[in-house]
């Protein structure tokens, strides 16, 4: 590291400031510090040291102290962050630092911010890297990647300690189990980690409201995911979980026990993120000019539970066949079949259109309805899967789409000029997480 941290403040409202630290070169990465630690204890852990000084030779490294922690302005007496808040504590350090999208980070309970940003603001975000995370850290019936009981429980003794702040060196077995015994470690943590039992509290409550399963299949950035496979403070299934809903994600198993990144397997984890920051892995180089199309079964939730799951299995085979059957003859690729829905590509935006109306046409005689979205952009090409701005935006227009319908972009539909379709304006839309009001065409 070629100089000590800089340390700036970026202004929110109610005059508040989010403190964060920043160091090293390269292409940035910015994340929260990690659970209660702070910006300004990072280097005071040799091993924790050692990782960011390794980090900062390939990345320029922001870290933000969340509000009540470290160089932040203190959360309000009984206030409860919520995603939004931290979602926008995020941006504004953004906006200080002039950062228009770089790659972003989420570790253990901060990702759940990272992640419905990714979803919100998918401009602002380059890259994704989720390290020994769950996309929901609560309890639920058959759900897996949860923090255990009695985790929950330890954590409930340390905040009823009368008159003490909650302090991590008492669960350190649970973080890292094979340095357990260390006291200078131990020592480390109960000093950087140190804050009031009240802001401990609120930010597990969030942690724990917060759940962003649902959110994962809108995700288009690119994403690698690190986890230890016997993580006891965020189980493994959490990170397969998120591996299998958000598309294209990468997941990076070590064998491991511990939750803490520095404790093993450091340049393994530093030569991932390194070739993934800086965009060397070969799943991520190809970028083209490519019109997506969105489609699904309208009214499928009902069809559902009116329909027999055989015949619903059926019907849904019929579907994928018809589908598979309309892009290839119109000289598209079918990326990806979620249920009901589809996820296509193809060189025109006419030969799109084309498969959508014969999907459409298809569909109708077995007495199913489609809707339909399409738009053009630059795509990134991540093997057999696609991501990239364009993507997001094709899902939003198809989620506009009435039965029977197709929309696409204003973009699509100048480019169909002297195809034998028909075009009209189908009006202007607010596209979640995109800027703006979007004029969409009615294309028949």
């Amino acid at each position: 590291m070629p100089a000590a941290p800089r340390i700036g403040y970026a202004p929110r409202g109610g005059g508040a400031h989010i403190g964060y630290a920043v160091f090293g070169e390269g292409p940035p990465l910015i994340s929260w510090v990690g659970g209660t630690v702070t910006a300004s204890s990072v280097f005071d852990e040799p091993r924790l040291a050692r990782f960011m000084r390794e980090a900062g030779t390939f990345c320029t490294r922001i870290l933000i102290d969340r509000r009540g922690m470290g160089y932040s302005d203190p959360l309000p007496p009984g206030a409860v962050p919520t995603l939004e808040d931290q979602v926008g504590d995020l941006l504004a350090v953004m906006d200080q630092l002039d950062l228009d999208n770089p790659a972003v980070s989420g570790n253990a309970w901060d990702s759940q911010a990272v992640l419905q940003m990714a979803v919100t603001h998918p401009d602002r975000v380059s890259r994704l890297v989720l390290t020994s995370t769950t996309p929901f850290p609560g309890v639920a019936p058959g759900w897996e990647g949860g923090v255990r009981v009695e985790v929950i429980e330890q954590l409930a003794k340390e905040y009823d300690r009368p008159g003490q702040g909650l302090g991590p060196a008492r669960i350190l077995d649970v973080l890292a189990p094979s340095l357990a015994d260390d006291d200078a470690l131990e020592e480390w943590m109960a000093a950087a980690g140190r804050v009031s039992p009240a802001t401990a509290r609120a930010y597990t409550e969030m942690a724990f409201a917060s759940d962003v399963r649902a959110v994962l299949p809108e995700i288009t950035a690119p994403t690698l995911i690190l986890h230890s496979t016997r993580d006891r403070w965020t189980p493994l299934a959490g990170a397969r979980f998120m591996a299998a809903e958000i598309p294209g994600a990468r997941l990076v198993e070590y064998d491991s026990d511990n939750h803490l990144l520095f404790c093993d397997h450091v340049d393994e984890k530093l030569a991932e993120t390194e070739a993934f920051i800086r965009g060397d892995q070969p799943v991520h180089a190809q970028r083209r000019l490519l019109t997506v199309l969105f489609t699904d079964v309208v009214g499928s939730t009902e069809r559902l539970s009116a329909t027999p799951d055989l015949k619903w299995t059926a019907l849904l085979d019929e579907v994928d066949s018809t589908v598979s059957r309309q892009v290839q003859r119109h000289n598209g690729r079918v990326c990806k079949s979620m249920g009901d829905g589809h996820l296509a590509v193809f060189e025109r935006p006419s030969d799109a259109v084309a498969a959508a109306l014969g999907i459409g046409r298809s569909l109708r005689l077995l007495g199913v309805e489609i809707r339909a979205g399409a738009h053009i952009g630059e795509i990134e090409l991540r093997g057999d899967d696609i991501a990239g701005i364009a993507v997001h935006v094709g899902a939003r227009v198809s989620g506009k789409a009435g039965a029977g319908e197709i929309l696409v972009t204003r973009t699509v539909a100048d480019l169909l000029a002297g195809s034998p379709y028909r075009c009209e304006p189908a009006g202007e839309f607010e596209l979640k997480g995109l800027q703006g009001s979007w004029a969409l065409v009615r294309v028949s």
